[in-house]
């Protein structure tokens, strides 16, 4: 499998952080049990899950849609119309 490198964060011109994936699902939120926690109001404490099918492509769920979540540029969108 496949895995994921996520960067956030610049400290003095660097990337303060990264969290790779080793093949596992990557949870994004403001609770400390995900691999990213993002410390805003507007995220839930669950707000996403990255992760890969067997078919080795990426995917994003969304797990609370209270507010809302944009995946830019609009891939799945694009490759609706082209279906």
């Amino acid at each position: 499998m496949e895995q994921i490198i996520i960067q956030y964060g610049v400290k003095q011109g660097d990337i303060a952080e990264f969290v790779r994936s080793h093949g596992d699902d990557i949870l994004i939120g403001r609770s400390f049990k995900n691999a990213l926690v993002i410390q805003d109001d507007y995220i839930a404490p669950e707000q996403l899950r990255i992760f890969q099918k067997d078919d080795c492509s990426w995917w994003m769920e969304v797990l609370d849609k209270t507010n809302s979540s944009l995946l830019y540029p609009p891939y799945a969108a694009d490759e609706k119309k082209g279906a």
